[in-house]
């Protein structure tokens, strides 16, 4: 007969033992839905995969052939992965295998591909080690063409630092360089461009027409300017160009001289359909001011003084 000492022992042992049996049942349906997890999310991803490493094999679905538009009767040694991910991807991804067999952990990649019929596209490719006693582990995993997603990050960054008229470096982008350039310490001007009645450009043409022009601006200023020099749109009717040689004022004033006469070329060709002019306020760093903020500041300065003058182009001292 047990005492009541032990009896309350048994019971305490028998609900432990009660309890590791329901954290085995909850563990074994964990595993079921991760399992199930992985062929839903290879399913939905579009294909999966298997490298056999006993025989330098990619084992491919079905599905993984149809997006690299292969022949699903070729077998994908390992000899012919870089064909489909050439420029070292196919060599990141057997390095990913090599490391997942010796830890043991899986691994997840973002690799560029090419087609069979040469289109190139980009992938997420995850993949978990299966251990086998005896032998090589599995290595299996999911595949996902992220190529959609690619061009809409693409189109997303593309956006927030280009300026969707003219395709030059929107504000945003031009601040971080002049930013960089102040912080460098080197001597450099800013050129704040403004285009005067453009206004009336807009609402008397149409501003289809009025982008028109600001396009052909943009487009003779990098055309005419050397390289080293960074134009951007600031955005309404104005344009930002950032000048590196500035060594002596005859540099200086040679290279405004360009802007100037980009600026009049292009409205020029335009004299039978537009009235426009365009005045130039210039900024020279760290001479004039020593921060990107001081120097904005001080273009807007420089610009309000040279529209004020009847256009051309006025300097800002401080």
């Amino acid at each position: 007969m047990l005492s009541a000492k032990e009896q309350e022992s048994l019971k305490m042992l028998a609900g432990l033992a009660l309890d590791q049996v329901h954290v085995l049942f909850e563990l074994d349906e964990l595993r079921q839905q991760a399992s199930l997890l992985v062929q839903a999310e290879a399913a939905v991803n579009g294909g999966a995969w298997e490298m056999d490493l006993e025989n330098k094999l990619a084992v491919w679905s079905s599905e993984l052939y149809a997006l690299h538009e292969a022949d699903p009767t070729e077998a994908v040694t390992f000899e012919v992965l870089p064909r489909y991910y050439p420029n070292g991807e196919a060599e990141r991804l057997t390095e990913a295998v090599t490391r997942a067999v010796s830890t043991g952990a899986g691994f997840d990649l973002q690799l560029d591909y090419v087609t069979k019929l040469g289109q190139r596209r980009c992938a997420r490719i995850t993949a978990r080690v299966e251990p086998r006693p005896g032998r090589t582990p599995r290595i299996v995993g999911s595949f996902q063409d992220v190529t959609p997603q690619k061009v809409a990050e693409a189109k997303w960054r593309k956006a927030s630092l280009y300026d969707a008229v003219t395709g030059l470096p929107n504000q945003s982008r031009f601040y971080a360089r002049l930013e960089a350039s102040c912080a460098s310490g080197q001597p450099g001007a800013l050129v704040v461009i403004g285009l005067d009645h453009f206004k009336a450009i807009n609402e008397g043409r149409g501003r289809a027409f009025g982008d028109s022009v600001l396009r052909a601006i943009g487009e003779k200023l990098v055309a005419d300017l050397h390289h080293g020099t960074f134009v951007a749109r600031l955005g309404g009717d104005e344009f930002g160009v950032l000048l590196a040689d500035v060594q002596t004022s005859e540099a200086l004033t040679a290279q405004v001289q360009t802007v100037r006469a980009a600026v009049d070329a292009t409205l020029s060709a335009l004299s039978s359909r537009v009235v426009a002019g365009a005045s130039l306020g210039v900024v020279v760093y760290p001479d004039n001011a020593s921060t990107a903020q001081d120097v904005m500041v001080a273009s807007d300065v420089a610009l309000r003084n040279a529209k004020a003058s009847g256009g051309r182009w006025a300097m800002r001292a401080i």
